[in-house]
């Protein structure tokens, strides 16, 4: 059984593209949407596969991937529940890793998203330049979901809870990345924090970043006020 352990997020800049290596089209769609037996078929150029998904847990699931003759993926992609397009593009990092940019199609326009593939969870990884927020956590940015409830028909304006948060911040340079964040549904990381004496002292941090978007007194109060802003808890740390 092979372990996909893989790391999603945004794209902040277009300057990943002077360094592709390789770009395939690809298409693909699900016969099985159960988040713990996902069945994928896929033509990526004119190669066909049919791939199995297990469970996610933290950011690792079982996967079986299987080839297949391109003229039965194409008979079963019209079989399937919803679909996804896009052009993957392979970017290598100066680390040895390689990202897979996906610059998607259709309804999902004009979603790009970066993923790395890890040997391991725990694994270290170089972060370049035009990398943006994680959504490694937030199930919306499944291939999966995406195929069913594509980008273009997300929420383009706060909830009432965000909303009210957004303005409790002085700042608008600040509400304004505060609001880029929420809408988008990034990994926030929790743990104690020892900067500011006169804040509580569980900071929510978007993940990989040293943006606050705010403080609690509990993990349990911070995770609870990532839920209920659409963030999604990467990890904590007392």
């Amino acid at each position: 059984m092979a372990t996909e352990n893989e790391r999603k997020f945004l794209v902040r800049s277009d300057d990943w593209r002077a360094s592709v290596a390789r770009t395939t089209r690809i298409h693909q769609g699900y016969l099985s949407l159960d988040p713990s037996r996902t069945v994928r078929i896929r033509l990526r150029d004119d190669a066909g596969l049919i791939t199995v998904k297990g469970m996610t847990a933290g950011i690792s699931r079982p996967e079986f991937e299987y080839g297949i003759p391109a003229p039965d993926a194409k008979e079963m992609l019209g079989m399937c529940l919803g679909s996804v397009d896009k052009h993957r593009h392979e970017v290598p990092n100066l680390d040895g890793h390689v990202w897979e940019v996906d610059v998607f199609e259709g309804l999902n326009a004009p979603l790009i998203l970066a993923e790395l593939e890890l040997a391991h969870a725990a694994d270290r990884f170089a972060r370049p330049a035009w990398l943006g927020a994680e959504v490694t956590h937030n199930p919306a940015y499944f291939n999966s979901a995406l195929a069913t409830n594509p980008y273009s028909l997300w929420p383009t304006t706060l909830n009432p809870v965000q909303a009210s948060h957004v303005e409790k911040v002085p700042h608008a340079d600040t509400r304004k990345e505060l609001t880029t964040y929420l809408l988008a549904g990034v990994d926030v990381d929790i743990f104690r924090q020892s900067e500011v004496e006169e804040a509580p002292p569980y900071a929510i941090c978007v993940a990989n970043t040293e943006f606050w978007v705010d403080c609690c007194h509990t993990i349990d109060e911070a995770a609870a006020l990532s839920k209920s802003l659409g963030l999604y808890v990467a990890s904590t740390r007392a």
